[in-house]
Parts: C-alpha cells; structure tokens; sequence
C-alpha cells in the first residue's frame, strides 16, 4: 500500500455504519500517529469482499415460524454500553471487533509450546533464587542496605507469582504446528467473540484472521486450535446457518 492509497479511506456500502463509525476513527488516528502496518490491516479489513459475509451474519435475526424476527443470531450484549436497544450493542460489538482485529494483527505475540515454557520457567526459576540469595547476601553484609535486597525480594517474589499464570495462558500450546502467529490470532479472536458474542464463531474468525493476516486459515484450523478448551465448544443453536458462504 502506498501513502497516497493510505491516506484515503474507501468503504464499501455493505459494511454496517457503527463499523463504518469506526473504521474512520482509526483510519484518522493512524494516520495521525503514522501507524503504516495498522493502517494497512484497517483497509484490508474494511475493503475485503470476504469481510461483507462476516457483517452480514453478525447482522442477521433468527426466524421464528417462517417470520424473522427482531432478535439476532448471535446477541451482544456490552456491560459498557448505556443504550438498552439491541441494535446499539450488536453495532458495538461489531466495531469493536474490528478494532481489536487490527491491533491483534499487528501485535499479536504467538504461542509458546510447553515445552518452551518450561525452560523459560526454569529460567524464571533460578534467576529469582539468585535474587534472594543476593538479597540475603546484602542484609548480611550490608545492613545499611535494606532497601536494595527488598528490591530483589520483590522482583523474586513477582518472577514467581508470574509463573503459574504463565502456565495457565490460552497461548501455551502442547505442540508447534508451524503457525504461532495465525494460532495465536485464533486462539485469542475467538475468546474475543466468545466474549462479545457468547460464541468463538470459528468460521467468522477464520475469515477475519485471514483478512487480517494476508494469508488463508481455515476453520478447521480454527477449531483445531481452539477447539480443545471446553468452554470454546460452540452450541448447536449458534452454529452458523447453512447459507453462511464465502
């Protein structure tokens, strides 16, 4: 993408108008700020035709005896939103997906197997031991130094207090299948929709990580990945329907 291509901002009439909202904040703040690689995903994300699919079933109502209804198929519902309206909470929702997506693209760390992990931890481990025992050095032979071996107690005692979150993170995986970005942007988007929509949506994650990633995931590899925690099993009545196509 050029400057001049990044300067301006084309969106299509399909994407809803709180995503459309905004998409020209960020568009705007980027630009501002010179943020290049955000910018980049922003206009990906807003200009891709797969993008319309993702919007569209966000936006679709559940049928009730052949007669659609007011309620949507995958609610939102935002505790930081004021508005009671369901139509305010699904726009929200959506906007914030989005921006979520641009930043998680750009971002987005990658996952770490266990056994990675382990020798991080084991680094974590002995480096917090030398920190008190350098703490207790200092007491013995420095009292008037107290206030230094409080900061090594203190930076021991965070080293191991890291540890077992460490261990419990989402991005700790069993083994490296060969994409750490692409998993780690699935692992967490779908834990965001989970969040903003009561279900991960693999499909409508697939779709936005690709998008996003410049490259192909499909939802199978989604629910790969992801699939393995319980509280990513999406319920039947979730599903995407049948007419949900790329």
């Amino acid at each position: 993408m050029t400057a001049e291509d990044s300067a301006s901002l084309t969106i299509p009439t399909w994407v809803p108008e709180p995503v459309a909202q905004a998409a020209r904040t960020l568009h705007a703040h980027y630009l501002k700020s010179n943020n290049v690689k955000h910018n980049a995903v922003l206009h990906r994300l807003i200009a891709n035709e797969r993008m319309r699919n993702v919007w569209t079933e966000l936006s679709r109502c559940r049928r009730q005896q052949y007669q659609k209804t007011n309620v949507f198929l995958h609610p939102a519902n935002l505790l930081w939103i004021d508005s009671e309206t369901p139509q305010d909470h699904q726009g929200a929702a959506m906007a914030s997906l989005l921006n979520f997506a641009v930043n998680l693209a750009v971002d987005a760390p990658g996952v770490i197997t266990r056994k990675q992990l382990e020798t991080v931890r084991s680094r974590m481990v002995d480096r917090a031991a030398a920190l008190r025992a350098a703490a207790n050095e200092i007491r013995r032979y420095g009292p008037s130094q107290a206030a230094a071996a409080k900061v090594n107690d203190d930076i021991a005692r965070d080293l191991e207090e890291l540890l077992p979150k460490m261990e419990e993170s989402p991005l700790v995986v069993d083994r490296d299948t060969g994409d750490a970005q692409g998993r780690c942007f699935a692992l967490l988007l779908t834990r965001y929709c989970r969040h903003l929509f009561g279900s991960p949506l693999y499909r409508i994650s697939a779709i936005v990580a690709s998008v996003a990633l410049g490259r192909e995931i499909t939802p199978r590899a989604v629910q790969e990945w992801c699939g393995s925690h319980p509280a990513d099993k999406e319920p039947q009545s979730t599903r995407l329907s049948a007419d949900f196509k790329e």
